[in-house]
C-alpha cells in the first residue's frame, strides 16, 4: 500500500450531525477496522445504518457482528470457493 501524496478533493471532510451513513468495505475478515471506523463515525454524530461488504471471509463470525452492527455481504468466501 502506498500513501497518498496529497489529499483527495472529495474526502477528508467532517460529517453533518445525524447524517445517515453506510460503511462499505471490499473484504471483511475480522472486522476490527470496521468497528473502529464505526466508533469514530458515531462519535461524530453519524446515523450509522449498517455495514456492506463484497466478501465476508469470516462467514459471519467477526467483530462487526459481535459489536451489534448490521452486516450484509454480497458473497461469503465459502460461496466463492464452491
Amino acid at each position: 500500500m502506498l500513501p497518498r501524496r496529497r489529499q483527495r478533493r472529495n474526502g477528508g471532510g467532517s460529517l453533518t450531525t445525524a447524517r445517515r451513513t453506510l460503511i462499505i468495505e471490499d473484504v471483511i475478515t475480522t472486522g476490527g477496522q470496521v468497528v473502529l471506523s464505526a466508533d469514530q463515525l458515531l462519535q461524530q454524530g453519524a446515523d450509522l445504518v449498517g455495514v456492506l461488504c463484497v466478501i465476508d471471509r469470516s462467514g459471519g463470525a467477526n467483530e462487526v457482528v459481535t459489536s451489534g452492527l448490521e452486516l450484509r455481504s454480497l458473497f461469503t468466501a465459502g460461496e466463492l470457493l464452491q
